[in-house]
């Protein structure tokens, strides 16, 4: 993927939008796991994206990728509040909050 990423990346500062037609898999096991162990983990779950075809165009559709065009993050909801409010939780959102950065701490690599 990183080779294919390589050979597909546009500047976006020229105004270009890629358009990759993919298909995207979750792995739990696949022969390049091995090349992608981080600080000696392996990943237990991996995307696979079998990429079709991949295409540029000049044309710009919006400021998607333009930072200035994005709400300051303090007026957007956490993970913890939109996790509680989508699934119905009784748990506090905080709590959900602290549990993810918790668990994104300890399962990193």
């Amino acid at each position: 993927m990183g080779a294919l990423h390589r050979r597909c990346r546009c500047d976006r500062h020229f105004g270009e939008t890629l358009r990759v037609n993919h298909r995207a898999t979750l792995v739990s096991d696949a022969p390049f796991f091995d090349d992608l162990v981080a600080q000696g983990k392996r990943p237990r779950l991996a995307v696979l994206v079998t990429s079709r075809s991949c295409t540029r165009t000049a044309r710009r559709r919006s400021s998607l990728w333009d930072p200035e065009t994005w709400p300051d993050r303090k007026s957007l909801p956490t993970l913890g509040r939109i996790a509680k409010d989508h699934m119905g939780l009784k748990v506090p959102a905080k709590a959900i909050d602290a549990g993810l950065a918790l668990d994104a701490k300890m399962n990193q690599y």
